[in-house]
């Protein structure tokens, strides 16, 4: 299985390369230095995270549990907007996203974080590439419908090579494949909508090439408390459903 995830996310990669390359191909020196940086911190970070996934939530649990408390700084930093508000909503999904983590096993994980990770990833390089109209201008005048269709394709298509991992019937990973890209870009464009009303561009610069936190790992959050929230709804009406039969 490792030898499965390691093709697909190198062949990810390797698709993405030739992407960055083709949309930076007459840009600045300053801005290829900045592109190339962000892909190969994204490189290391997706990788990162898979370690971390297949150790087990003995590992990912406090992971992603620090990595929500920065994220919590974060938002604690720049919220100048209906603070309060954003707060306790992070904190909300956060709660989620950490559930998400502890009930599930680490292929579960692995596998969402990987198909939000080729959403994000799919979405930048095709809406680079081939981007002309804009998704929502007034939120993220960067995102595109085309970048999005790219994402979703993109995502899809590696959900339904790694679904064995998830151990995913062939009809709930094309529907949970798509859902989670859904959910993806509602928390990309939530995390755009705060940066907007606070007036900043990033929510920080601890990621090389990428911000803060919540700018590399906004959507899994709202993926992975979507994930929560679903699984804690099918397993009630399971349990109703064996109790009435």
């Amino acid at each position: 299985m490792l030898e499965r995830i390691l093709s697909t996310t190198l062949g990810a990669f390797a698709v993405g390369a030739i992407g960055v390359n083709r949309s930076l191909r007459h840009a600045k020196v300053t801005a290829r230095v900045a592109g190339w940086t962000k892909y190969l911190v994204f490189l290391a970070l997706v990788h990162g995270v898979i370690l971390v996934a297949l150790i087990g939530r003995i590992v990912s649990f406090p992971f992603f549990g620090a990595l929500l408390g920065l994220g919590a700084i974060e938002i604690s930093r720049i919220a100048c907007y209906r603070r309060v508000v954003s707060i306790v909503a992070f904190m909300l999904l956060a709660f989620g996203l950490l559930g998400f983590i502890w009930s599930e096993t680490g292929r579960v994980v692995l596998f969402v974080f990987l198909v939000t990770g080729a959403f994000d990833g799919f979405s930048q390089v095709a809406g680079q590439n081939f981007g002309h109209h804009q998704l929502a201008p007034q939120t993220s005048p960067a995102k595109t419908i085309e970048g999005s269709a790219g994402g979703l394709f993109g995502a899809v298509a590696i959900g339904m090579w790694l679904r064995p991992l998830a151990g995913l019937s062939f009809e709930v990973t094309l529907i949970s494949s798509g859902l989670t890209c859904v959910a993806a870009l509602f928390g990309d464009l939530l995390a755009s909508k705060v940066k907007r009303l606070n007036g900043v561009k990033d929510f920080g610069t601890l990621i090389p090439g990428h911000g803060g936190i919540l700018d590399r790992f906004d959507s899994f959050v709202m993926v992975g408390c979507g994930w929560w929230l679903a699984t804690l709804v099918l397993r009630a009406c399971a349990h109703l459903s064996l109790r009435f039969d």
